[in-house]
């Protein structure tokens, strides 16, 4: 009796710092843990539409198919929604269920009401940005390359916004200018520091609302013949599809299929690009794919409408890509 009445006055002293410190350590691990094992599992389960695009073989009149097209972007967009709406409910029972033991505890430690106000406001805050990660798809854009053209040599500025964060770049991007460099009309680009580049490259995580409702679904052993088709047809140079390749086609090319989708909207209003003075032709190449086990029956797109048919004086090149559900 003697030893039990000890214990409850122990506990009912305030808690030391230490174990304040310690206990909210555990608690920042647990519901860390909680949300983002949740959210990469119920993420990745959304991924997949079970909407199927049907292709026209000229049995349906155009002005039918497109709308049909349109009727099941709709359809996909509002299971798009309910599965990310389902995802986050999945994941906020999941956050609550594992740190529930761990509030109850610390309030009755703490022997203040005050602290299970903070949990919860930190409960809040921590349930909107896995809401908000859960209704978007971040896609890590691969390797992204700048060519710049001047028609004589010239001083460039290169400026990106994006919907997301620049993770790699090299030259190193200046947060505030940007890129800025002498370009020379065979591509050469010299910084401040007198060291040349090829090209400016840049890496980052996208937020991203890709369209996947149009495109194309290759065999992996076609994948190298089907990207230089496509890529010319982009606007693409042989050496600037030759790096975009060599770069993508050791991903793809043991898949037993690739389902690819150039991005044009969604892309553009993802990862901004700015270049002073303004360019006459831009040209911007942007894939997203995913690899499937089995064949993907998918419209084809209409590449022609991407980019200009033909450069004309001062001209940008971009390639680069994401794979979906990464």
């Amino acid at each position: 009796m003697a030893a039990g009445r000890k214990v409850l006055l122990e506990m009912k002293k305030e808690p030391s710092g230490k174990a304040v410190v310690i206990l909210t350590i555990i608690e920042i691990v647990i519901i860390v843990v909680a949300t983002f094992s949740t959210g990469i599992l119920t993420s990745a389960s959304s991924c997949a539409s079970p909407i199927v695009y049907p292709h026209n073989d000229g049995s349906m009149p155009q002005e039918e198919y497109e709308r049909q097209i349109e009727e099941l972007k709709i359809k996909e967009a509002e299971y798009r929604r309910s599965e990310r709406i389902r995802s986050f409910i999945v994941a906020s029972v999941n956050v609550a269920i594992a740190s529930i033991p761990v509030m109850v505890f610390n309030t009755f430690l703490r022997k203040r009401m005050s602290s299970l106000v903070v949990f919860l406001v930190i409960h809040i805050i921590i349930w909107y940005f896995l809401f908000m990660s859960l209704t978007t798809l971040f896609a890590r854009a691969h390797a992204p390359i700048i060519y710049l053209y001047p028609e004589e040599e010239t001083e460039v500025n290169v400026t990106l916004s994006l919907k997301g964060k620049l993770t790699l770049t090299d030259p190193v991007y200046d947060k505030d200018l940007g890129w800025t460099v002498t370009a020379s009309p065979d591509g050469t680009l010299t910084c401040e520091d007198k060291s040349t580049y090829p090209f400016l490259f840049w890496e980052g995580i996208l937020a991203i609302d890709p369209d996947m409702s149009q495109g194309y679904c290759v065999k992996g052993e076609d994948t190298a013949a089907f990207l230089e088709s496509s890529l010319s047809e982009l606007g693409l140079s042989d050496e600037e599809a030759g790096a975009f390749i060599c770069y993508w086609l050791p991903m793809m090319e043991d898949n037993d299929y690739n389902v690819i989708s150039f991005q044009n909207d969604a892309y553009e209003e993802a990862a901004s690009l700015y270049v002073s003075p303004s360019p006459d032709t831009v040209i911007r190449v942007n894939m997203m794919w995913y690899a499937s086990d089995a064949y993907v029956d998918i419209p084809p797109q209409d590449l022609s409408s991407f980019n200009p048919s033909e450069r004309e004086g001062f001209t940008v090149v971009e390639w680069g890509g994401e794979m979906y559900g990464e």
